[in-house]
């Protein structure tokens, strides 16, 4: 058996405060080998970096060190205070093991609409009427 293994990639996006939107962010994990990009003046941000199981789905570290899903609609509505009017934030994470298990998921939340964060999963194990039917949006 292998591990699965891919990159986690945000799109760049613009917050009010650099210094307060990295320290909530500190709080959620998207992976251990995660690095923010920040252009301090413009106050751009963007993250991303190669993982084992890379996850588009925030996460945050339990009190035992696990790694548990956090509250989607928490999050979105947390990020979107960080956000500029009419930034979008979108992270995308890939990966296979050998090439025999692919999987991809996405995560997108308009800042003005905190309350309708997307996400969607797609992975090989499903079957080719599952994948159809999640790309046709049934």
């Amino acid at each position: 058996m292998a591990d699965m293994y891919g990159a986690i990639c945000s799109n760049t996006f613009i917050v009010k405060d650099v210094e307060k939107f990295k320290a909530w962010f500190q709080g959620y994990h998207f992976g251990d080998e995660i690095e923010l990009f920040i252009r301090e003046e413009e106050r751009h941000v963007s993250f991303g970096g190669e993982e084992q199981y890379p996850y588009a789905h925030p996460r945050r570290i339990d009190g035992e060190g696990y790694t548990v899903d956090a509250d989607l609609n928490a999050f979105a509505e947390e990020l979107c205070e960080h956000l500029e009017p009419g930034e979008v934030f979108s992270v995308t994470a890939g990966g296979n093991e050998k090439l025999r298990y692919v999987s991809f998921d996405q995560l997108i939340i308009a800042q003005e609409h905190p309350k309708e964060p997307l996400y969607q999963y797609f992975s090989s194990d499903d079957g080719n009427d599952v994948l159809l039917k999640r790309l046709r949006g049934e």
